[in-house]
């Protein structure tokens, strides 16, 4: 889930008035309209990153896949590369937010260094010949020691080390950047490794200054090479149905499966059912489909 996930994005009172979207209200009335903020939304909280489906996304909407299509496709508001969609204008502003945190960052750490200086006052008696009570004060400077320039073999230490902060992580010699929920979600669906990896392989590339998200960089790339997900372990109960669907194999609640049904009907093909379960009762069951494993 993006860093943008609880801000507001501009939405202005004339919107409808521009000419791509005054064509997408003439062709696809204010269904398709609404579809467009949606997608919009969906972007602002997935870092200007989603996963082509059109068939989940018709399905979340509550509207038609045709619409959804369109809508994507037919007046260029959308970008599609590599299996995702995003908008320019929303990554426009999503960089305009990065840009205002981080001066916001390098400003309160310009204010605080100021009052992290310290001065030590060290106070030298001496004893004067005639003069026992007389002393002799002497106050001595201590610089802040974060202002000493820190070694080259220091900085070169530092060059490939992420930095963190409580959304971002970023990266010293790259303007790229990721959220740590964009970054959790990745390892959580393909492991530390694997994603700590690709992160090097990006910033090392030597084009990687055309990109403008490290999320969905990553996912673009990973996508190319063909990496599969982690396989999660689920244990199958009384109310729970593994098929597969559009390739990949999915481990859902009857009601869930039911839903995905009514759209893929046909599609779908069964690795195990609960015993009590009815198949038979489906619109396009088959005999063969009786023989299906039984938990």
């Amino acid at each position: 889930m993006s860093l943008f996930k609880k801000l507001y994005f501009a939405h202005d009172y004339d919107a409808s008035s521009d000419d791509k979207l005054s064509e997408l209200l003439f062709e696809g009335g204010a269904e398709a309209y609404g579809v467009y903020w949606l997608l919009l939304e969906n972007l602002y909280s997935n870092d200007n990153s989603l996963k082509v489906n059109n068939r989940k996304l018709a399905h979340n909407f509550h509207t038609t896949i045709d619409i959804v299509n369109m809508v994507i496709n037919d007046f260029d508001l959308f970008t599609v590369e590599d299996g995702f969609i995003s908008n320019n204008g929303v990554q426009k502003r999503i960089n305009e937010l990065n840009k205002k945190s981080e001066e916001g960052k390098k400003a309160a750490a310009k204010r605080w260094g100021k009052k992290e200086t310290t001065n030590k006052e060290v106070s030298n008696t001496n004893a004067f010949i005639g003069n026992p009570l007389s002393t002799h004060k002497v106050t001595q400077t201590v610089p802040n020691a974060s202002k000493v320039e820190k070694s080259k073999e220091e900085k070169s230490k530092e060059e490939n080390i992420k930095v963190e902060n409580t959304n971002l992580i970023s990266y010293p010699n790259s303007h790229l950047n990721i959220s740590n929920s964009d970054y959790d979600n990745l390892i959580n669906e393909y492991g530390k490794t694997v994603i700590d990896d690709y992160i090097n392989r990006v910033l090392n590339y030597a084009g990687s200054k055309k990109y403008k998200s490290l999320n969905m960089t990553l996912k673009n790339w990973l996508n190319k090479d063909n990496v599969k997900p982690k396989q999660k372990e689920v244990s199958l109960n009384d109310s729970m149905i593994k098929y597969r669907l559009e390739g990949k194999i999915l481990v859902k609640t009857i009601s869930e499966f039911e839903n995905d049904y009514q759209l893929a009907g046909a599609g779908i093909k069964f690795i195990s059912i609960p015993s009590s379960y009815n198949i038979s009762k489906l619109k396009y069951y088959t005999p063969s489909q009786a023989n299906t494993k039984l938990h």
